[in-house]
């Protein structure tokens, strides 16, 4: 719960813990909270292959952010490396390993979220289901660019 802290401001999601200390995450629409390890079953089977060859591991990071640091691991020199349609990722002591298509998904739903504020003069922060409505259609628009040149967001679809 602490090493997420950062990251839990930015999810429309809550997340909670159990009687147990146990973290969930809770979908208040259904009435259901929902254990972490099912939703993230892949990255413990992960974590669990690498117990069972006798490593110790520390953290598992996704692909893309893995890409990196290896072209990165045995430079001398500190330097920060484009990764076309993930993000930046700074190599070097110190660097910052967080990346993945969520850099893009949110500066995707900011703009949109701003434009929306701009020119409706909806809050989408008042509105958890807005938020998480204009989150999924921003992220089906990133997926779209991978056909198109470009794509609209409709303020329609998120209101």
């Amino acid at each position: 719960m602490t090493e997420a802290n950062e990251d839990l401001k930015q999810v429309s999601y809550k997340v909670v813990r159990d009687e147990n200390g146990n973290v969930k995450l809770e979908c208040s629409t259904i009435g259901k909270q929902f254990v972490v390890e099912k939703i993230s079953a892949q990255r413990r089977a992960t974590k669990d292959a690498g117990c069972i060859a006798s490593l110790e591991v520390l953290c598992i990071i996704n692909k893309p952010t893995a890409a990196s640091l290896a072209y990165g691991f045995e430079k001398k020199n500190n330097e920060t490396i484009l990764v076309f349609d993930l993000g930046v990722l700074e190599v070097g002591d110190g660097g910052d390993t967080h990346l993945g298509g969520d850099d893009f998904d949110k500066v995707g739903i900011f703009s949109s979220y701003a434009l929306m504020h701009r020119d409706k003069g909806m809050d989408l922060l008042k509105d958890k289901q807005a938020l998480q409505r204009l989150t999924e259609t921003t992220e089906k628009a990133k997926m779209e660019l991978s056909s198109f040149t470009q794509t609209n967001i409709s303020y329609v679809a998120c209101s």
